[in-house]
């Protein structure tokens, strides 16, 4: 074997571990990445109850109604948040009177066995002059066709198109009860007031 071939195997060798070391540390980072998603999110969550809690609301009734209920906010148009991402993403305008509507409609909906919101969400939309429009009852995953809905209320997508008789009394009660703490005192969605 001459010199020039063992120096050739050598350098392919070398090539094939550097790919295969590239890799795995890709691979590696990919998990990693994802762990910390994962641990990050938790915090989040935990967060979440811990603010709302901190405001004066139900910790048991919030666990229970986000599990249940999709609520979001955008704090700029077309960036929407759900209810845990508050720590997060800061205030929504809560006291407006359209939301507050808002969240009338998805108690009376949740009261009567959710025959909106099993394929509607509710909404409050920005347009032109008026940054708080109430759009009444939407279709998932559509909007208005003028404006931008920056707050809306409905059921996580689990629920939907299934009704009341998907959720257990237990989960309507404290969505109720979550929402009519809103109601009461809208600082618990970390309102500006």
């Amino acid at each position: 074997m001459s010199t020039d071939t063992l120096i050739e195997s050598a350098y392919d060798r070398a090539v094939a571990r550097a790919t295969s070391a590239r890799a795995d540390l890709a691979a590696e980072e990919k998990a990693h990445a994802q762990r910390v998603r994962v641990i990050r999110d938790r915090i989040a969550d935990a967060e979440a109850v811990i603010a709302f809690a901190e405001r004066g609301g139900n910790a048991q009734d919030f666990e229970i109604a986000r599990d249940v209920i999709d609520l979001k906010w955008a704090r700029e148009p077309g960036r929407h948040q759900r209810m845990s991402d508050y720590p997060r993403t800061g205030p929504v305008k809560a006291a407006t009177p359209e939301v507050q509507s808002t969240v009338a409609q998805a108690i009376a909906d949740l009261r009567a066995g959710c025959p909106v919101m099993s394929h509607h969400y509710f909404g409050v939309k920005s347009y032109d002059r008026w940054p708080s429009q109430d759009i009444g009852a939407a279709p998932y995953g559509c909007g208005p066709s003028h404006g931008s809905v920056w707050f809306s209320i409905g059921l996580v997508p689990t629920y939907r198109g299934k009704g009341v008789q998907a959720l257990q009394e237990r989960q309507r009660i404290a969505a109720i009860r979550y929402l009519q703490a809103i109601l009461e005192r809208p600082e618990l969605l970390g309102g500006d007031q």
